[in-house]
């Protein structure tokens, strides 16, 4: 039962990772209404959801465990700018994703609960 929170939390993860490429995307287009954009709006609104997604997967599964996972959030948006925005993938990025999971790797060796 303890995995399903986990996945869960690695969803939460994924969403906050493309709703940072919704904030950039705002940054790119004129407001819809006023000084409100569709993709603000909809970035600050996932965040609430995971937020609350998060939380929620916190009382079941370790602080440990939580943590070890939050920067995969990185690495979904590394994945989101190529895919939606068409970024380029440089050495530099891809050495960073890299230390971003070695890090976690480390991090989590046999502590997962």
């Amino acid at each position: 039962m303890k995995i399903l929170f986990i996945l869960l939390y690695i969803l939460a993860t994924g969403i906050t990772g493309f709703a940072q490429v919704l904030l950039k995307m705002s940054t790119m287009n004129k407001p819809d209404f006023f000084i409100i954009n569709r993709y603000l709006v909809v970035g600050y609104l996932l965040f609430f959801i995971t937020t609350v997604i998060s939380v929620y997967c916190l009382k079941k599964i370790s602080l440990l465990t939580a943590t070890a996972l939050l920067p995969l959030s990185y690495l979904f948006t590394f994945f989101f700018t190529k895919i939606i925005l068409n970024e380029s993938i440089s050495k530099r990025k891809i050495l960073s994703v890299f230390i971003i999971i070695t890090g976690i790797v480390i991090y989590s060796w046999g502590n997962f609960e």
